[in-house]
């Protein structure tokens, strides 16, 4: 596979964060709303997100790849996280722990790719934004699962991070 194909499908999982983000700060409902601690953690998220969509998208226009757009609505939204393997409905971010957990999905699916990605670039410059970026993914991963669990174990992450880590 191309540096441009890997950068390429990275960039189309990034998009899709930025817009789940955006779907589960909608979540919640008047009898279980989101802690205002989790909506600014969602927000921060969805700004970090937004950014490494940006660098993606210039270093494969830099590549000579075409930028393909991101999800237009939220049908277009749901078949992309669906091929991207993602499993927690748009439709059942009711409560904290289900946004929780489908964020925490969304974070594993990130340091998954980012990991097969780093093993498989050849420029030694997309290695390092594929593991900066993957080191961010996996923050992310444990400040989630931060904010669902007060059990140290479940927030602490592996020594080796592969995007498998638990829901707490």
């Amino acid at each position: 596979m191309s540096d441009e194909t890997i950068v390429a499908q990275a960039l189309a999982l990034e998009q899709v964060a930025v817009e789940s983000y955006g779907a589960a700060l909608g979540g919640g409902t008047p009898e279980s709303p989101l802690p205002p601690r989790m909506m600014e953690v969602l927000r921060r998220f969805r700004r970090q997100e937004r950014q490494h969509v940006e660098l993606l998208a210039s270093t494969l226009d830099a590549l000579g790849g075409r930028v393909a757009p991101p999800p237009a609505d939220r049908a277009e939204l749901t078949r992309a996280r669906t091929t991207a393997g993602l499993e927690h409905s748009l439709d059942r971010l009711r409560t904290p722990a289900e946004v929780g957990r489908f964020a925490i999905e969304l974070e594993n699916a990130q340091i998954a790719r980012y990991l097969d990605a780093v093993g498989a670039l050849q420029d030694p410059r997309l290695l390092e934004i594929a593991t900066q970026v993957m080191a961010a993914e996996g923050q992310h991963a444990t400040v989630l699962r931060g904010l669902l669990s007060d059990d140290v174990a479940l927030t602490v992450p592996d020594a080796f991070e592969r995007g498998d880590a638990p829901f707490p």
